[in-house]
């Protein structure tokens, strides 16, 4: 019995083919054939994944470039109201300023309120002589607003070239009015430079002229009627009680102003035609003739 169960199992294996070194290959190229077939499945839907995708960018580009286009194109957002502030109240104005500064300030009619030109509404408003500065805003929804600080004349600049009204930077703002004559300290400059509107004047003496009026405009003592700079660049001060005073060159102002103070609080009698403090540390001075007392 256990013969007959050993041949039946040798007959079996000899009914099975043997595989061979030609048997494995070509399992191996089925192997192969398979995983490409699969490589190359996924490799098609990653590509119809990266088609999907672009495709749903451009949609969503195409369609914001809409919406961008009708938001910005909108009357809704035109600017409605372009409110100016520091010109109406600005006395020292003249109706032709206010005018130009308003046309300067002007919007084209349907300017988007996004896109409305701040900047160069700025540079134009700035460029006025009269004006010092202008802060320009966007308020919601559709306004826009200009604080502007005009320059007020502070003394009148007096050259060969011209008279003008100045600003205490020393920047000329206008031609000098007959109306503001009387109300300004005149400076009086020698000299062959040429002020410019808008621009702040180059004299160096003009500008410390400036800054006497500035610190002495509220002093009892010291009241400056009229400032001279002669050709040495020399300022000499005109009190309004006849006293004139030689400051000399720009430096040391501060100690200048000291012994002006100083030498005229004690001269209550007028005893003084002239007072030299170019050297604030060696003041000096010259009477006035006895028959003057």
């Amino acid at each position: 019995m256990p013969n007959d169960n050993h041949n039946y199992r040798r007959s079996l294996s000899a009914d099975r083919p043997a595989l061979g070194p030609t048997g494995s290959r070509t399992r191996s190229n089925a192997i192969a054939k398979a995983g490409e077939n699969h490589n190359r499945s996924r490799t098609r839907f990653a590509d119809r994944r990266r088609k999907r995708g672009r495709i749903l960018i451009a949609l969503t580009v195409l369609c914001a470039a809409e919406l961008v286009y009708a938001f910005l194109s909108s009357p809704a957002m035109y600017v409605k109201h372009t409110i100016i502030e520091g010109v109406s109240d600005a006395s020292d104005l003249t109706n032709d300023e206010i005018d130009m500064t308003r046309r300067s300030a002007a919007l084209p009619v349907g300017t988007n309120w996004l896109l409305a030109p701040v900047g160069r509404m700025h540079d134009r408003l700035i460029a006025l002589p009269w004006i010092r500065s202008a802060r320009i805003g966007r308020h919601f929804p559709t306004d826009v607003s200009i604080v502007i600080e005009p320059r007020t004349p502070s003394y009148a600049l007096i050259t060969p070239a011209g008279r003008y009204e100045a600003a205490a930077d020393s920047t000329p703002i206008r031609p000098l009015r007959k109306e503001m004559e009387n109300r300004l300290i005149p400076v009086v400059l020698n000299s062959s430079e040429v002020p410019i509107p808008g621009t702040e004047f180059a004299s160096i003496s003009a500008r410390t002229s400036a800054q006497i009026l500035v610190r002495t405009q509220l002093d009892p003592v010291l009241r400056i009627a009229k400032i001279e700079i002669d050709q040495s660049t020399n300022i000499w001060l005109n009190m309004f009680s006849g006293v004139r005073i030689k400051f000399g060159n720009c430096e040391r102002v501060d100690e200048k102003i000291a012994m002006m103070r100083r030498l005229l609080s004690h001269d209550r009698t007028g005893r003084f035609a002239e007072i030299n403090v170019s050297n604030p540390e060696w003041p000096a001075g010259r009477l006035r003739e006895p028959e003057r007392l």
